[in-house]
């Protein structure tokens, strides 16, 4: 509901759902590469953290359970993935769906620091996209790749 109210705002400050004082990784979901459909983290270890997409997610280092879910009109899944991530690790969530068989692979990557900012500037300025017409908003993380590209030498 609040996506059609123009006083809403999307809120893409991090969120942490680990225990305080303990080291964290960092999880994004997004549009998976294939065809752009979302990939909805829907709980971590059981706690449901809100709206997701295209914010980052910091968690306990260590073996996660995430739950997950896709739909793109032909496949969908929700699943319990458990992964162990890394301290001081960028993962982004994916998904690989097939289609002949109605079903969906989800993967986290690990990826380095930038690529994680890339990733996560996708999923918001996709959602921006579609967001155009009700509610225009901006997508930090696509202006923090841009202020370091323009600092590059």
């Amino acid at each position: 509901m609040c996506l059609f109210l123009a006083s809403c705002k999307v809120d893409y400050s991090a969120i942490r759902v680990a225990p305080p004082n303990e080291p964290v990784a960092h999880l994004v979901a997004g549009l998976n590469r294939l065809n752009g459909a979302p990939v909805l983290i829907l709980a971590i270890n059981g706690k449901k953290p809100g709206a997701l997409l295209g914010r980052e997610v910091q968690i306990a280092a260590g073996k996660n359970t995430v739950k997950m879910k896709y739909w793109d009109g032909w496949v969908t899944s929700e699943v319990d993935f458990a992964h162990d991530f890394e301290a001081g690790g960028y993962y982004i969530a994916e998904v690989y769906p097939d289609h002949s068989a109605s079903m969906a692979k989800f993967v986290f990557t690990q990826v380095s620091a930038d690529a994680f900012q890339v990733f996560m500037c996708r999923a918001q300025k996709d959602l921006q996209e579609r967001l155009k017409n009700v509610n225009p908003q901006p997508a930090p993380a696509c202006d923090a790749v841009r202020r370091k590209q323009s600092a590059a030498p």
